[in-house]
């Protein structure tokens, strides 16, 4: 999070936070970059990365998401492509569960289709479509729950931080002593 392009107001927020981000920022490395991916792969990950931030429309996230899935072995832009259109669409949709079409699946896996209805169905509520996981352990949606809450928390400490932003620019400084506003 601290090389997230950010403007000045919402830049000095993060500074004042720069210990509890650095903790996010290692959370993030271990649950996007793992030394052993397990039983989600390292494009997984960061696919479901790019799709969590990407339902939220959190640009910065998204493009830094984006960028990391770029990297990886196996991974290409359309790839990247296809997995934000797809997030796009999910989110025009919301709360509507919203399948990925069928062009999209051929591209990105039934796997990761799978996943993606899955997080829908978590996001909206929707027990039903919470038990269609088809092909992921127990083991591997534990490690999808945890990305989508360390990218749901950035997208609130984000959120947050740019509202303190705002609050800062908006805020009348006081008048100095013995002197007094027009009113």
């Amino acid at each position: 999070m601290t090389n997230l392009p950010l403007d000045k107001g919402l830049r000095k927020a993060v500074e004042r936070q720069r210990d509890a981000i650095c903790d996010i920022d290692m959370g993030e490395r271990d649950l996007l970059s793992p030394e052993q991916a397990g039983p989600v792969s390292i494009v997984e990950r960061r696919a479901i990365a790019v799709y969590v931030a990407a339902l939220h429309q959190e640009r910065e996230l998204v493009d830094r998401y984006l960028a990391l899935l770029a990297e990886s072995d196996g991974a290409g832009p359309a790839l990247a492509r296809v997995i934000e259109a797809e997030a796009r669409r999910a989110a025009a949709h919301h709360p509507d569960p919203h399948l990925p079409a069928p062009a999209s699946r051929a591209l990105i896996g039934e796997r990761l289709a799978v996943v993606f209805a899955h997080i829908q169905a978590l996001l909206t509520g929707d027990r039903k479509g919470q038990a269609r996981t088809l092909g992921w352990s127990a083991d591997a949606l534990g490690i999808v729950s945890r990305i989508m809450t360390l990218v749901i928390f950035q997208v609130r400490m984000i959120a947050g931080l740019r509202q303190c932003a705002l609050a800062r620019r908006n805020v009348v400084p006081l008048a100095r002593k013995g002197y007094s506003h027009d009113v």
